[in-house]
């Protein structure tokens, strides 16, 4: 019951705040603080509005600059800008990206082990009814009812077959 109610606490989502008013700086330094503070399930929303805002932003001040470039006799083809606090953002979002991939990859890696445990408990469950043994088959096929429901979440499409597999033994 703890781990559910601590895994259910990680998915909260962190409260949306209305970004548009960020300047980059802020946009960046919030960005960084929500990375590093938040569980990267939780803050999906609040990292794609940032995204979405900077990155209008940023196009703007890229324009401007484009604009005082030419004015000043430059030629459109010349024109390169670079700003550090793009490259902080840009260094801020890929740590951002390699958390989320870990946390998917630790997903994916869970549902499977999942899936082993409830395949195993059918092999049990195969076993007890092969070899019953009326002193204590209610109760060790209680502790395997037990189990079954402890275990979590197993990928979706093997849900189906695994369940109808573990309702024709039970």
């Amino acid at each position: 019951k703890i781990a559910e109610h601590a895994e259910k606490e990680s998915h909260v989502d962190v409260e949306m705040v209305d970004y548009s008013k960020f300047t980059l700086e802020d946009l960046v330094a919030e960005l960084s603080k929500l990375v590093q503070e938040n569980n990267v399930q939780s803050i999906y929303s609040n990292v794609n509005k940032i995204k979405n805002v900077f990155n209008l932003k940023f196009g703007q001040l890229l324009k401007a600059e484009k604009d005082k470039f030419l004015a000043e006799g430059g030629n459109s083809i010349d024109f390169h800008y670079s700003n550090p606090i793009k490259y902080t953002y840009n260094i801020i979002l890929y740590d951002y990206k390699i958390k989320r991939n870990e946390f998917f990859a630790n997903q994916e890696k869970k549902l499977k082990e999942n899936l082993q445990e409830k395949l195993d408990l059918i092999e049990e469950l195969k076993h007890l009814i092969e070899h019953a043994e009326g002193a204590t088959m209610y109760k060790m096929f209680k502790n395997i009812q037990t189990r079954w429901r402890e275990i979590g979440p197993i990928p979706r499409a093997k849900y189906n077959d695994v369940w109808r597999t573990y309702h024709h033994h039970v």
